[in-house]
């Protein structure tokens, strides 16, 4: 994923993401880009520092540690529990 826009708003922070290259979508071979906007509530305090508004935003998009569910034979489609 590369992130082609971000904005920060007071209590919240919006990042538009696109896949760098095409993920597989098919076990016949097909493959496609995708996108996404990541939206992040986060509190003012938290807005008001860039140090903290990496360290927060870096922690959101890691997501929980654990078992991840993933489409048979296709790691980059993934949900975190």
């Amino acid at each position: 994923m590369v992130t082609l826009d971000f904005r920060v708003g007071p209590d919240v922070v919006h990042l538009f993401a696109h896949t760098a290259a095409p993920l597989p979508v098919s076990l016949g071979g097909d493959a496609t880009y995708g996108c996404t906007e990541f939206v992040l509530h986060l509190d003012p305090t938290t807005l008001a520092s860039p140090e903290s508004l990496v360290d927060r935003t870096g922690e959101r998009l890691s997501g929980p540690t654990g078992v991840r569910e993933c489409r048979d034979g296709v790691e980059p489609l993934c949900i975190e529990p």
